[in-house]
């Protein structure tokens, strides 16, 4: 290896440098920073050419320092990349990166142009065309941009964008790292729910973006009051909202940039902001800026000693507004206070008073433990039939007060949540809850403190913020700058997938918290959102790949646990003596309950009284009476699949009635499907893809037609089977969305009779006859669920199936009898297209 000229190293250009190139080896993970040393040093000891290491003249060298996630520091990818720069006589260390907490969190309105802005993002309000000559903040971005700008929307979405989502393009002339597009739809007054939806929706977006990149800073235009005519107020209040209930909001700085010229919007987000909103239960809870005496309620708190003295501010401020006859009632009152604490004052209000009644409370009766005050003091004013009530904090962080902001902010939020809690009655609920602050900047302190615990609490453990790594790296002073550049390039290589799963909602705190770790031990990062139940893993590839299988087995761990059939839906039938019958209710439950207590043997009492033993020893349950134990009655489970109820292990739909999903490489769904398909292959294949039909229409059609066959025939006759069927990449969407169609009988064949043909083994729908290859260089073949029942022997000129009894036909055709390898239906019910499968033949 050369000697660079002057002490200026040259960093090595093999593959396992080069940032497209996979340069881990295995998937092993490390569980701490502090580890990176220890590993590097390892590799640095075992290399072959230590005598070829740089060494770097003092006054060449610098030190850069950089910040990456630990568990990105920690992948295999990185610290190879960094063992092999040691190898060149750099000296790397890593230590963690100091909190950058108290810098962190900030949301702030300004005054200014967002093309002047700085941050990390800068957000622009677009047209869905992405066409920047539209709109005042477009207009402004492009011309501070540069033309560049615009050629980025045109040649990343070349068909513009719909509302409700977000384009990311690279910044151009701008200062940020990334500029994101938003597109929202024009205020219209009948579809205003749809508006807010889509204006909150792009928010959340970009924000979740950001996060996903890595970036802390974002500037906010005020979306949609020019010319898209949305309420200055709407817009406000959704905006600040969305921000302020981000699960992320407090590890971010976020600022809203209000044009010079823009005062009314100015005004608007400045009051919006000195409140901030959010419900516990049936309960809608307001923290705000200003005095509790001007609030529109039922009732308004007041703090008192036990004297009654009524020379508190708010004291004062309420006798003056009352008048002298509303201080003779209350101190009537001081032996009832000095006995509970609290008590209401309904008489003796001028009537220009916006309240019904005034709620003094002492804190020293409660030991200042405010939590119980606010439940007594709401439990009063329900009883009093009441809906709302306001709670002024005065003096908090003031003066000589001794209440700490922190302490009141969290006694606040206890007091809510016992008394959402507590409180079931369902009628004279206090649905409005309100918390005033004078003091600015003990308001925004309480608000940031109860927002975050609010989120914090609503969402479950997500576990701290994922801890950052400081990179310290010496060496040649020209080359750090390629370094720091090849980390960066090397982290752009970071991937997400994202799992749906409906048992992610069933997960507890333990569960979650153990998910986030074993995440981080894969060196990838987890976002849960158990309420659309949805996981999304940022890492590299292999790490994926790895966290991904980790997750599936707590999932599966979990639901094995949790998501037990209920006994109602779950069917167990008896056969016997010709017929099929259904066991009576209290048996089937009691039944069922044993099979999931994986019990092997049980009794049971049916609805006659009679007593049975049950035999749940697997593959052979049976039942035979006490009294006729010789007389054995063959035992079948089945669930019951209502039309509102689908495979647990379908992603969710919501309102969508077909989907088609593609099964992550290196699942055990994955990897299930591929072993049953290679199982009856000749010879070997590359799979490409295979995908999951979801279609609701479709599944519930077959689930009615199976539960015929399990009411009508014996067990062995049900015969519900997995079969293959090749077709053209062109006839796969169809056969997805609408079934498999006996009307295209004799497309490849009518040898057995004209309906939807299938094969037992995969080898045969993979003739080019049947599954020709499509211009990717695939073949197409779907895995279906067949319920065969009764067969016969297929004939070429059999349109429809004979009766094998008198009104009774046959359920399907075969090739032979005995040992079919090809099935005839003849009722497009009788199937479901479970999977296609793409693949290509290997060469």
């Amino acid at each position: 290896m050369e000697r660079p000229r002057d002490g200026a190293a040259r960093l090595p250009r093999s593959p396992s440098l080069s940032p497209s190139s996979n340069a881990a080896e295995n998937t092993a993970c490390v569980p701490s920073p502090s580890s990176i040393e220890r590993r590097m040093s390892s590799a640095s000891n075992d290399a072959e050419n230590t005598e070829q290491r740089i060494t770097f003249r003092r006054q060449h060298s610098c030190t850069m320092r950089k910040s990456v996630k630990s568990t990105f520091a920690n992948s295999d990818r990185v610290l190879k990349y960094l063992s092999d720069i040691q190898k060149q006589g750099f000296t790397v260390e890593s230590v963690p990166t100091e909190s950058t907490a108290m810098e962190t969190g900030q949301v702030n309105i300004v005054e200014g142009t967002i093309e002047n802005m700085e941050a990390d993002v800068l957000v622009n309000s677009a047209a869905y065309n992405l066409d920047l000559n539209h709109g005042a903040v477009a207009k402004a971005m492009s011309r501070a941009a540069g033309p560049d700008l615009q050629s980025h929307c045109r040649q990343d979405y070349p068909n513009g964008i719909h509302g409700g989502e977000v384009a990311d393009t690279p910044p151009a002339r701008l200062k940020c790292k990334r500029v994101f597009h938003c597109c929202i739809l024009p205020w219209d007054k009948r579809a205003s729910d749809t508006q807010k939806t889509m204006l909150k929706s792009v928010v959340t977006c970009c924000l979740n973006k950001m996060v996903q990149k890595g970036f802390t800073s974002i500037v906010f235009p005020v979306f949609g009051t020019g010319s898209l005519a949305y309420p200055p107020e709407v817009s406000a209040k959704l905006m600040l909202n969305t921000i302020y209930n981000h699960p992320k909001r407090s590890t971010l700085n976020i600022i809203i940039v209000v044009h010079p010229q823009d005062k009314e919007n100015l005004k608007v987000l400045n009051h919006q902001h000195s409140a901030y909103e959010f419900e516990v239960s049936f309960a809608k809870v307001t923290i705000k800026q200003g005095c509790g005496s001007q609030e529109k309620v039922d009732a308004v708190v007041n703090n008192v000693d036990y004297d009654m003295q009524l020379d508190g501010y708010l004291s004062k401020e309420l006798v003056d507004k009352c008048g002298g006859r509303f201080k003779q009632n209350s101190q009537a009152q001081k032996q009832v206070l000095q006995e509970k604490g609290a008590v209401a004052i309904e008489r003796g209000f001028r009537l220009s008073m916006p309240w019904k009644m005034v709620i003094h409370v002492c804190g020293a009766f409660f030991k200042y433990k405010w939590q119980n005050a606010v439940v007594e003091c709401i439990r009063i004013a329900r009883k009093k039939r009441a809906r709302s009530i306001v709670f002024p904090c005065l003096k908090v962080g003031q003066g000589n007060s001794t209440l700490d902001i922190s302490q009141v902010a969290n006694y606040i939020y206890e007091g809510i949540k016992l008394y959402t809690v507590a409180d079931i009655v369902k009628e004279n609920k206090i649905t409005d809850i309100r918390f005033t602050i004078l003091d600015q900047k003990v308001f925004s302190k309480m608000r940031d403190i109860i927002s975050e615990r609010h989120l914090k609490e609503s969402n479950g453990p997500r576990g701290e913020p994922p801890p950052e790594t400081t990179l310290i790296i010496t060496g040649d002073v020209k080359a750090t700058s390629e370094i720091s550049q090849h980390l960066d390039d090397l982290l752009k290589e970071t991937k997400e997938r994202t799992m749906e799963d409906m048992r992610l909602s069933n997960l507890d705190d333990e569960e979650l918290t153990k998910l986030i770790q074993k995440g981080r031990r894969c060196s990838v990062e987890l976002d849960i959102d158990q309420s659309k139940n949805m996981v999304t893993i940022l890492g590299f590839e292999e790490n994926i790949n790895e966290a991904w299988s980790e997750t599936a087995a707590i999932l599966e761990e979990a639901g094995s646990k949790k998501n037990q059939v209920q006994p109602n839906s779950v069917r167990w039938m008896y056969s016997g003596m010709g017929k099929r019958s259904s066991c009576d209710a209290m048996s089937n439950k009691m039944i069922e309950t044993a099979y999931q207590q994986g019990q092997q043997y049980c009794f049971v009492n049916d609805d006659k009284d009679r007593r049975w033993r049950v035999s749940l020893v697997p593959g052979s349950f049976s039942w035979s009476l006490i009294q006729e134990p010789k007389n054995e009655y063959i035992l079948t489970r089945s669930e019951i699949t209502s039309n509102q109820q689908l495979p647990s292990s379908w992603t969710l739909m919501g309102i969508e009635s077909f989907m088609e999903v593609e099964i992550m490489r290196g699942s055990k769904e994955f990897a299930e499907v591929e072993r049953q398909f290679m199982e009856t292959f000749a010879g070997s294949c590359d799979i490409v893809k295979i995908v999951r039909i979801q279609n609701k229409w479709l599944y519930q059609q077959y689930i009615a037609e199976r539960q015929k066959f399990d009411n009508l025939y014996e067990p062995e006759y049900t015969n519900e089977l997995m079969l293959w069927h090749g077709t053209k990449k062109e006839n796969t969407q169809m056969i997805s969305k609408f079934g498999f169609d006996r009307n295209y009988r004799g497309a490849n064949a009518t040898k057995y009779g004209w309906g939807t043909y299938f094969a037992k083994e995969s080898k045969y729908s993979a003739h080019d006859l049947y599954s020709p290859v499509d211009g990717n260089g695939c073949k197409n073949i779907f895995q279906v669920c067949v319920l065969a029942g009764y067969s016969t022997k297929g004939k070429e000129d059999m349109k429809v199936l004979p009766e094998r009894r008198s009104q009774i036909k046959y359920d399907s055709a075969v090739d032979t009898i005995g040992n079919p390898s090809v099935y005839v239906i003849f009722r497009d019910s009788q199937t479901y297209p479970k999977y296609l499968i793409s693949f290509k033949n290997d060469q």
